[in-house]
């Protein structure tokens, strides 16, 4: 993964591959924020 990440950095398609990466790091803590929500919603409730 990090070699894929080191080729694209210096191209343009390593612009929107950043972007897309970063929208799915935060996809990715949202839904685990989420999850942790819902499991101590029913552990409390």
């Amino acid at each position: 993964m990090r070699g894929l990440w080191n080729r694209t950095r210096d191209s343009e398609a390593g612009d929107w591959l950043q972007d897309v990466a970063a929208l799915v790091s935060v996809a990715a803590f949202i839904w685990a924020a989420g999850a942790w929500i819902g499991i101590a919603e029913a552990l409390a409730g």
